[in-house]
């Protein structure tokens, strides 16, 4: 009687610690977050305790003192990077640039900022941190909470990439992505020590985007992306119905907005000629009436 009694304490024991783990909406813990939220403080106790449940696939371990209630492979790899960090991280520099198409060629490793410079690896997957000041890491421009993981904008992770390389070249193709007015403006706010001179003074001429748009649309959108991209977003019956027709009709709405904002340009400046040219007459006048006044 008291051996099943006891079972079942253990039982509704565990029962109440993963309930507490389920409270938190968390994936991934450290010993340490593990024995305060279930109140173990025998180290010892704690890890027998532990080393119970991953016999039994209720929790998993990913190395020493660090587990997961989900197996690595279905874990958020940047999340995982800054959990293992155990300290205040984001992700920035190289995963964000190539993640934009800023850079074409993957990194080698996933990239964070945090207050240690470390380099390591879970599971094959390489880390990154770079070492930044606190009062830098604090500072919270262009720093987003995208799925539960903090991560850099574009325009933070360029101005954090010169930050840490301010020899860093961006040549012309990938200063088309990059907004360096806000990208200046990040540096200036978070106080980073980078020559403003340096960073390039590429603009977009007039009617680029849509003209490169529609290329990109043309040469790289084909049944494969938009079976694989847009099918979620409609029923069965109505993405049958308009997938053959909506890389064409994109297309040509997109020919059509571009010959429009074609001839508004020709009108505008038309009307700028004209206008340019009735402020001449009007100083012609004025010159004029000055001549005869004497």
């Amino acid at each position: 009687m008291n051996t099943v009694s006891k079972q079942k304490n253990i039982r509704t024991s565990d029962g109440e610690r993963f309930a507490k783990l389920a409270e938190l909406d968390e994936d991934i813990f450290h010993l340490d977050d593990l024995g305060n939220l279930w109140n173990i403080r025998n180290k010892n106790t704690l890890r027998k305790t532990l080393s119970r449940y991953t016999h039994r696939g209720l929790i998993f371990r990913i190395y020493k003192s660090f587990y997961s209630i989900k197996k690595v492979s279905e874990l958020d790899p940047y999340l995982l990077g800054i959990k293992a960090l155990h300290c205040p991280a984001y992700v920035t520099c190289e995963s964000i640039l190539f993640k934009a198409g800023v850079l074409n060629q993957s990194p080698q490793a996933i990239t964070l900022v945090s207050p240690v410079s470390k380099i390591f690896s879970i599971s094959g997957r390489q880390y990154k941190s770079r070492q930044m000041q606190d009062g830098y890491l604090f500072n919270e421009i262009g720093v987003e909470l995208i799925n539960g993981v903090r991560q850099a904008s574009l325009s933070r992770a360029v101005a954090d990439i010169l930050y840490f390389n301010p020899q860093k070249y961006f040549d012309a193709g990938s200063s088309k992505v990059v907004n360096w007015p806000e990208v200046k403006e990040i540096i200036k706010i978070v106080g980073y020590k980078v020559d403003p001179s340096r960073l390039p003074k590429y603009k977009f001429k007039k009617g680029d985007f849509l003209r490169d748009f529609r290329k990109f649309i043309n040469n790289k959108v084909d049944e494969r992306v938009l079976n694989d991209d847009l099918n979620t977003l409609l029923s069965y019956e109505e993405f049958t119905k308009i997938r053959k027709v909506l890389k064409r009709e994109v297309l040509t709405l997109l020919k059509d907005e571009i010959a429009r904002c074609n001839k508004v340009r020709q009108e505008l400046k038309k009307e700028l000629q004209e206008s340019q040219k009735e402020i001449e007459d009007g100083k012609g006048k004025i010159l004029k009436s000055f001549k005869d006044l004497r």
